[in-house]
């Protein structure tokens, strides 16, 4: 069973270590997420790069077969 909070200093102490549990979580989390966000970007870049490669060289070897 979870015990109630009555008291309104308790209820105060534990909404204050909420919230600095809550802030040193996302101090941690939000470095990871961007890191995360520009790997994307960097490997979405690569996949645009790999298909004008791949474009380039189906152009070059209809070229050649011409």
């Amino acid at each position: 069973m979870t015990e109630s909070i009555t008291d309104p200093m308790d209820l105060e102490a534990s909404v204050s270590t909420v919230i600095k549990e809550t802030s040193r979580a996302a101090s941690c989390a939000i470095p990871k997420i961007l890191e995360a966000v520009k790997i994307s970007e960097v490997l979405k870049s690569i996949q645009e790069d790999i298909k004008l490669i791949k474009e380039n060289q189906l152009k070059t070897n209809e070229n050649i077969e011409s």
